[in-house]
């Protein structure tokens, strides 16, 4: 019988991962290993203030939308965990806060990092390194 992702996770919400650094919970993929750094190297400085747009920056969300960024091996325990991704009836959407408290329904898109309606990035001089990343 499977767990819950709460009794398996301790929680049943994912943060954004760039926000608690490559040097904390390790490389995101290769894929965005020089953007894992260029965040982390920034991080300790982060604050509401140096984010131009709170409103679009993910801060927390429902269980699954992280998997639109699983790497290429996802690890051992992503085959009995990716069906939760679809929790709410619609793949790929999920309940996210964002910076500046407001929650949103929303459509996660697959390896998009900085789209018009959130960023996954925290620093705006960044994002031109994530679109590239997302457009490989």
């Amino acid at each position: 019988m499977r767990q819950k992702a709460y009794n398996y996770l301790g929680t049943s919400y994912q943060t954004n991962i760039f926000l608690i650094g490559q040097d904390r919970c390790g490389t995101f993929s290769q894929r965005t290993q020089a953007l894992d750094e260029e965040i982390s190297n920034r991080l300790r400085n982060l604050n509401r203030i140096r984010v131009s747009n709170p409103s679009r920056l993910l801060l927390i969300g429902d269980y699954g939308w992280i998997n639109q960024w699983i790497p290429e091996s996802p690890p051992l325990w992503w085959n009995d965990w990716k069906d939760l991704a679809e929790g709410h009836g619609r793949v790929d959407c999920h309940n996210m806060a964002f910076l500046d408290s407001h929650v949103k329904f929303l459509n996660i898109r697959k390896g998009i990092y900085v789209a018009d309606e959130y960023s996954m990035v925290p620093f705006d001089e960044l994002f031109g390194m994530a679109r590239e990343i997302q457009e490989q």
